[in-house]
């Protein structure tokens, strides 16, 4: 009995020896293989692998790029809809005080630090996004110099909307010369200044449509090609996946018969006693 659980222990070191035979240990380092082909082979897929590990990493934070350039077009977008319904409250109160023979400058200048706000502090990764001062900003959503988006923002405060040369220059002439300045003059053919500020917001934001599009464009395709990486990095890694399964397996049979026959071997003696009593 003994030489025969010798013989087992044995067969058991040759199975491993066999299964856990591979090209590189976990450190990386090459471990001999049976033939130079099989060690070419081998360190190719390992590098292949690596790459594709590589390219998966590239691939995650273009994609976080691209989605966040879809984000930052969104604010931005909200808050120049924000600014536009301002404009409109402006010019329906300067109408109604117009026909009314009003001239209560407050709640127009309330709407003015309103859109004045809306453009200070709409922000994006802490960075204002309407004041003026988002110029040449660089989305990568790809390896290439062409797959980096450039954005340039421009600004909504009412100064640059032809409100006046400051927010303050603006409230000074309003209360010295009344809301009537708002209101269209039926003989003057060129827009007034609330038309002029609504056409400024309406062009900034005629420039969003087009880079939302390449944005939403970058992210379907880098989705595909994390599918073809992913897929790649499966038929290197399965195989290699199934031969540590099937190495485990292997050895959890082996160890469980060893077990079992050494516990046959230790009850032998009892069963030969009790035969003799």
């Amino acid at each position: 009995m003994s030489l025969a659980i010798k013989q087992i222990l044995s067969q058991d070191r040759q199975a491993e020896s066999r299964a856990y035979k591979k090209p590189f240990a976990s450190s990386g380092q090459a471990v001999e293989d049976s033939t130079n082909d099989t060690m070419v082979d081998n360190h190719v897929d390992y590098r292949l692998s690596l790459n594709n590990l590589t390219d998966t990493r590239s691939i995650n934070q273009n994609l976080r790029n691209a989605n966040d350039g879809v984000s930052m077009v969104q604010i931005a977008d909200d808050a120049l809809a924000q600014t536009d319904h301002a404009l409109d409250e402006i010019k329906k109160i300067a109408k109604e005080q117009y026909q009314e023979n009003k001239n209560d400058p407050d709640k127009i200048i309330h709407w003015l630090k309103h859109v004045d706000s809306i453009a200070k502090e709409t922000r994006f990764n802490q960075k204002p996004l309407l004041d003026g001062n988002f110029s040449d900003e660089q989305f990568t959503v790809g390896s290439g110099v062409e797959q980096t988006v450039e954005v340039s923002l421009s600004s909504s405060t009412p100064a640059a909307l032809g409100f006046g040369s400051s927010l303050e220059d603006m409230v000074k002439k309003l209360r010295e010369n009344g809301v009537a300045q708002l209101v269209p003059d039926s003989k003057e053919e060129k827009p007034n200044i609330i038309e002029e500020a609504k056409e400024s917001v309406s062009e900034i934001r005629a420039t969003l449509p087009p880079l939302h599009e390449r944005f939403t464009n970058a992210i379907k395709d880098l989705n595909r090609l994390a599918d073809e990486t992913h897929q790649a990095h499966s038929r290197i890694n399965d195989p290699q996946k199934a031969t540590e399964v099937t190495a485990q397996t292997r050895k959890t049979l082996l160890n469980e018969s060893k077990i079992s026959l050494q516990a046959q071997a230790n009850q032998q003696p009892h069963i030969a006693m009790s035969l003799l009593e």
